[in-house]
């Protein structure tokens, strides 16, 4: 028995239970900032405590520690008693495992497991009920006056569920399970524990949905103290091993005492709930008993082309051994190095990146077998899912076709089909999804083998922000690629604030996949995450995340209006914009003639040409030798921007920027300005 009150409240701490100090009767009140809201099993905040005040009592939050205390008071004068009001409900305080006496009028408390109960006065003549938002004091040497009738606290089976008449004068419906107590402890085997813990090792922390989640099916383990020693390991681990930024012991003991294992629509959490987690985090390691459902009787196509076949909400688990696993396909990719074939992708960008005129670059070189900026592009058919509107794209797609005429363009069977929006995509839409790929597939004969949905927002009827909205829509978008054998490409945004630095010319932030708008769970969830930035007219390309390659250097693009060989009314001609990889900006300088014969050309038509070389070279010394003329040299007349240097070029604006870069680079040129007010000067020779 301790023999201290610092003591009692460190091995009441050990039991589980939140303590913090009350001082001595009569007043009995939390001498602690916060009162019992700043209980806690931390021992080092517990000493800090009863070092400062070793008369304290020891206060235990019910509710933080997943307890009930049944308080029963005697008050003879007024004719009111608890046990007598206990009897009329069929019960005595000698039938509690673990009763507590007091010293007013011989009054007694029943100790109960239940997390759900909640404070309630007066339940009955004499009866007052102490769950969450109440607090008891338990025995210690600072409590005279208070001991442990019946029971040890610190034997786990003294502490009993709660029964029935608890629950119904709470006025609460008893689960059908209630979660397990001490009384019912489970230990979990020893590879079932690697197990789990190799799951947890592929379920990101950070989402506060997951977290509680990951919590309600270890607690439905019934291992007790065993599982929440896994969810408190999980929860603070980083890869440098530091404790995670979002770890708070209270917060984290707390919640554990309040988790139900039964969900909102009355199914059941189980341990299986954490495998199809971590499975959504690519953990592909055994699942056990709990989790292996295999499909039974499901219609699963052997091939896409098998077109009537349903979309399975979750494909049957493939159990291999690991030598079979060894020997399946290496990864193919839909354009080298960036798309991997059968992936989902993002695609994030600013408002004013130009996504979609990317996207159209890289569906038209897809169904043209065209490569991409020097990397080979597998040619396949493309549904590209546009949420401005098949009207809004007509222009942009003219105009790529008008400057690609030269190419001799062989689309063969191939098609690139264009909806006129986006349907809603969540969980329970995801099934019209399937329906219209499976029309274009019936219609064109064979399914696309990309499908670009351009933008998420588009489609969301919820809010981005939110876990559980986005996880059900990856899970459905990975159904659909797994049905189909179709890569997916989603463009999504950009948060505001990098968006609107860039267009106030700013300096803004480095953007990262971190900079993407919405929850993590959609970047952390899929095989790429491409990145689209822009500064000045230059954009960049690059791959902020690829799971299961190396990440290729960044490409850069320029965002150029060409004309899309239309007329509108009026007799004007109608232009657009193409994006273009930098390396076939010569290209543009240097169009073929409308008679030039339609051949396909010999070389890749996007890799680095002579010509381009030569005009970027020149275009260098144009730049030098303007500033040069207009005296921008240190100690001269001063510096000159971007726009003054190509207005005194008198050459295209994108190649001016360009040459402006390429000498920098070069160490021809120098700002002396900053980046948001450049001023450029020619560096001595």
């Amino acid at each position: 028995m301790p023999t201290t009150a610092l003591d009692s409240a460190l091995a009441y701490a050990d039991r589980g239970w939140f303590v913090f100090p009350v001082s001595p009767a009569p007043n009995k009140r939390p001498v602690c900032a916060g009162g019992f809201h700043s209980a806690t099993t931390d021992h080092s905040q517990i000493v800090e405590w009863w070092t400062a005040t070793p008369s304290a009592q020891v206060g235990v939050a019910c509710g933080a520690s997943g307890i009930v205390s049944v308080d029963l008071d005697e008050k003879p004068s007024e004719g009111i008693s608890g046990i007598a009001s206990l009897a009329e409900l069929g019960s005595s305080p000698e039938e509690c495992a673990l009763l507590m006496g007091t010293p007013r009028n011989d009054g007694r408390q029943l100790i109960y497991a239940y997390a759900d109960a909640t404070r309630k006065i007066g339940v009955r003549p004499g009866i007052d009920i102490l769950g969450d938002g109440g607090y008891t004091i338990v025995p210690s040497p600072s409590s005279p006056g208070r001991t442990w009738l019946i029971g040890d606290p610190w034997e786990p089976d003294d502490l009993e569920a709660a029964p029935a008449w608890v629950v119904e004068l709470l006025g609460i419906k008893k689960p059908e399970s209630p979660g397990p107590t001490s009384a019912q402890v489970s230990p979990l085997e020893s590879d079932v524990v690697e197990d789990i813990r190799a799951a947890l090792a592929t379920i990101p922390n950070d989402d506060r949905d997951i977290w509680i989640r990951v919590g309600m099916s270890l607690k439905s383990t019934a291992a007790g103290e065993q599982a929440y020693a896994l969810w408190d390991e999980w929860a603070k681990a980083t890869p440098t091993g530091a404790v995670h930024s979002k770890y708070n012991s209270h917060e984290q003991r707390y919640q554990w005492q309040r988790l139900k294992i039964r969900q909102s629509n009355g199914g059941e959490v189980s341990i299986s709930s954490l495998f199809y987690l971590a499975q959504e985090h690519g953990y592909i390691g055994p699942a056990h008993d709990a989790v292996a459902e295999i499909s039974t009787g499901a219609i699963e196509p052997d091939k896409p082309d098998d077109i009537d076949a349903p979309l399975l909400e979750r494909a049957s688990i493939n159990l291999l051994d690991w030598e079979d696993v060894a020997d399946l396909p290496p990864i193919e990719w839909q354009i080298e190095g960036m798309i991997p074939r059968q992936s989902l992708t993002v695609l994030a960008g600013d408002t004013e990146a130009g996504k979609s005129f990317a996207l159209i670059d890289l569906a038209m070189r897809m169904v043209h077998g065209l490569p991409f900026a020097g990397m080979n592009v597998e040619a396949g058919s493309v549904l590209y899912l546009a949420g401005e509107g098949q009207s809004g794209m007509a222009a942009r797609f003219r105009a790529w076709k008008q400057h690609h005429k030269h190419l001799g363009l062989n689309a063969e069977d191939r098609y690139c089909v264009v909806s006129s929006e986006i349907p809603v995509l969540s969980k329970r839409t995801m099934t019209t999804l399937h329906d219209l790929v499976k029309s274009v597939a019936k219609w064109k004969g064979h399914p696309p083998a990309m499908i670009i949905i351009d933008t998420l927002s588009q489609g969301l009827e919820e809010d981005e922000n939110e876990a559980k909205v986005v996880s059900p829509i990856v899970r459905g978008l990975m159904a659909l690629r797994s049905r189909w054998e179709a890569s997916i490409t989603v463009a999504h945004h950009l948060v505001k604030m990098q968006a609107k630095g860039r267009r106030r010319g700013e300096a803004a932030p480095q953007a990262t996949r971190d900079s993407i708008r919405g929850s993590s769970a959609l970047t952390r969830n899929v095989d790429t995450v491409l990145g689209l930035t822009t500064e000045n007219d230059e954009r960049t390309l690059q791959v902020w995340k690829q799971k299961d390659g190396s990440k290729i250097d960044p490409v850069t693009m320029w965002l150029v209006p060409v004309p899309t060989g239309t007329t509108r009314s009026g007799g004007k001609d109608e232009w657009s914009c193409i994006m273009v990889p930098d390396a076939c900006k010569g290209l543009l300088t240097q169009p073929p003639s409308d008679d030039a014969p339609a051949t396909t050309p010999s070389v890749d038509p996007t890799a680095p040409n002579d010509f381009a070389i030569r005009q970027h070279e020149d275009a260098i010394e144009q730049v030098v030798a303007t500033l040069l003329r207009m005296d921008a040299v240190p100690g001269g007349k001063g510096g000159m921007s971007g726009n003054e240097i190509y207005a005194a070029c008198g050459i295209r604006k994108t190649i001016v920027l360009a040459a402006i870069k390429g000498a920098a680079r070069d160490g021809k040129i120098a700002n002396e300005g900053n980046s948001k007010t450049p001023s450029w000067v020619v560096m001595p020779f």
